[in-house]
């Protein structure tokens, strides 16, 4: 006879709670092996977010990533934080744009508060489903004709997702995409110069 078989006995049923630590093990503790490091669920599937800030010429000045499941609004302060542009001839680096011009989803009072004290002009647009009631005090000013500009970000992600490593993420690292995303920067810097 073979020992390895071994016979099913049909009275043991797993418990609830087996089962239910046998899914927790197939869904949460693998699926870093599945999905690469800073991904998340959003509409259009497991994606991961890149936040940029531009200059008037579309060179990129800071790149930072997020889950796709996180809102913009997360990483907006910390991006303009890791603007470190180098100022020809001594002295420290600019951290501080002139201008900041974004879409509705940067749109809130802590990001609004945060560019006034840093001296920071911005032109955001308002969510349109937000509360209809006047607010008290100065109205907020928008420039649409300004904001019209903002296209130079859009064509910088555009120049970007030409590289075929960015626009499909194969990376499960994070530090490794990034790189990849900051060596994509580097030559859209290049191009231009």
């Amino acid at each position: 006879m073979a020992k390895h078989l071994a016979i099913p006995t049909f009275n043991t049923r797993p418990t609830r709670e087996d089962c239910m630590a046998s899914l927790y093990d197939r869904w949460f503790k693998c699926s870093s092996k599945k999905r690469g490091e800073d991904t998340g669920r959003s509409s259009g599937g497991i994606t991961t977010k890149r936040h940029l800030v531009s200059d008037a010429k579309g060179l990129p000045l800071a790149i930072r990533l997020s889950s796709g499941n996180r809102h913009d609004m997360s990483e907006a302060i910390p991006t303009i934080e890791s603007i470190k542009v180098p100022r020809v001839g001594r002295g420290a680096p600019k951290t501080r744009p002139a201008r900041l011009l974004a879409d509705k989803g940067y749109d809130s009072k802590a990001l609004r508060t945060y560019l006034t004290s840093r001296g920071i002009k911005h032109t955001i647009p308002k969510r349109t489903y937000e509360n209809p009631k006047p607010r008290v005090g100065r109205p907020l000013v928008f420039d649409a004709l300004l904001y019209k500009c903002r296209w130079t970000v859009e064509r910088v992600f555009s120049h970007l997702n030409s590289f075929r490593r960015i626009a499909v993420r194969y990376d499960h690292k994070k530090a490794s995409y990034l790189g990849f995303l900051q060596v994509a920067a580097i030559m859209l810097t290049l191009r231009n110069f």
